[in-house]
This record gives structure tokens, sequence and C-alpha cells, in this order.
């Protein structure tokens, strides 16, 4: 199974819309031609299928590249608005771009490196604090 998605903001509310489509299916649509019939792929949403039909063709997008990483997802107990993930070990490949053959890959940042993602209705004075005390050489929070 493949995903799809289209993330949007606007005034600052991210908007995510989001399809399942068998793998097979997916390479089939990335192969297909500008007038196709959308309805004959099967997928669980097609009026995402429209609007992603239309980035591909509109800006001519085609597959370049796989990133692949290792993710730690959290969220607040108390506060169910707060998520943070921790990304690791990124890496990627522009040849052999078949899902089904792993998630093998040149790393494109230190091995060592860690990508933290907070993602908060509000800034945390945790968040502040503990960016400063860890000296991180960039922060960003996202606010919703």
């Amino acid at each position: 199974m493949a995903f799809f998605e289209v993330k949007q903001k606007h005034q600052n509310v991210i908007n995510k819309r989001r399809l399942t489509i068998p793998l097979t299916e997916a390479y089939r649509y990335l192969r297909k031609g500008k007038q196709s019939d959308l309805s004959q792929f099967h997928v669980s949403n097609q009026q995402v299928l429209k609007e992603i039909d239309y980035f591909i063709n509109n800006y001519q997008l085609f597959p370049k590249m796989i990133v692949s990483y290792d993710r730690h997802a959290m969220h607040g107990t108390e506060d169910e608005n707060l998520h943070i993930t921790f990304d690791f070990n990124l890496r990627c490949r522009k040849e052999d771009l078949q899902l089904e053959h792993g998630t093998y890959g040149k790393h494109f940042i230190d091995p060592n490196l860690v990508i933290v993602e907070v993602k908060v209705d509000h800034t945390p004075s945790f968040s502040c604090k503990c960016c400063s005390t860890l000296k991180a050489s960039y922060a960003h929070t996202a606010i919703k």
C-alpha cells in the first residue's frame, strides 16, 4: 500500500489530505499519460487524486528520488496538540526508485544528527529553554 498526500498551508493552518493506493496502482498512475481517466485507478479518495493529478500535470512533476529515515514520534499525554518527532538515519537515492526494494541510500546529512520537530498550538517555554540549553545549531518551531 502507498500513500499520496497533499499539504496546504492557509492562514497558518496546515490542511493535509491523503489517499491510499496499492503500490502497483501507484506505479501505473505515475506512468499514465496526461489525458488518462482517473476513475480507472483504485484509490481511497478520488477527489484527492484529482488534486494530485492537477499538481503533477501543472508543474510537470515526476519521481526523482527516494528519501528514507527512521522516526520516533511522540504526542502529549496532557496536551493532545503537542507532537514531537525525532528523525534520524536520513538517506536518499536517485536510482532504483522502486519502494519495495527497501530503504537503502546515501546519508545526506551527518548520521549523528537528529531532526527534531515540535508541533504545538502555542510555543511552550520548555522548548525554548531546551533548545537554548542544548545550544541547538538550528531550531524551528511550527506554530499552527
